[in-house]
């Protein structure tokens, strides 16, 4: 069996990322007395979601993610899974930077990408590995949360 074009091995990895059209960003500094809110786009418990990090998340979606989610939805997904961030974290299970990095590495390994691959992708989204590794930590803490969540009923 032969591997898939870049482009589709390309959108597995970064499915991971994007799942079901959501993309899972690590909180932002507490918001102070004082702060320009004039770019926030969404404060959740006290941490913003900007503006910027609002376009820039919704502008790296394929242009299909872009026709079936306006901005007004994906920014409610985003608060969405800040408070489920923020609940793992208070419950404690909240996902190393090591082992999201692993993880990172590990989809990278399974689906043959290069380095050089993965750097032309993430270019292309505009985002950079530490941004895609945070994503990925808010996204297993998140599922860790839910599981433990499904386990207890």
């Amino acid at each position: 069996m032969s591997n898939p074009p870049l482009n589709a091995r390309t959108t597995l990895v970064f499915g991971f990322i994007f799942i079901a059209g959501r993309s899972a960003g690590g909180p932002s500094d507490v918001v102070e007395e004082g702060d320009d809110v004039a770019e926030i786009a969404a404060l959740v418990n006290g941490e913003p979601i900007s503006m910027e990090e609002l376009d820039k998340r919704y502008n790296s979606l394929s242009p299909v993610g872009r026709l079936n989610l306006d901005k007004a939805t994906f920014l409610g997904q985003l608060v969405e899974e800040l408070l489920l961030y923020q609940q793992a974290r208070e419950e404690g299970y909240e996902t190393s930077s090591d082992d999201a990095q692993a993880a990172f590495a590990d989809q990278i390994i399974s689906l043959g990408l290069s380095q050089e691959q993965v750097i032309t992708q993430l270019d292309s989204l505009n985002l950079t590995e530490e941004e895609v590794v945070q994503q990925i930590r808010v996204q297993l803490s998140n599922q860790k949360l839910i599981n433990e969540s499904i386990r207890s009923r």
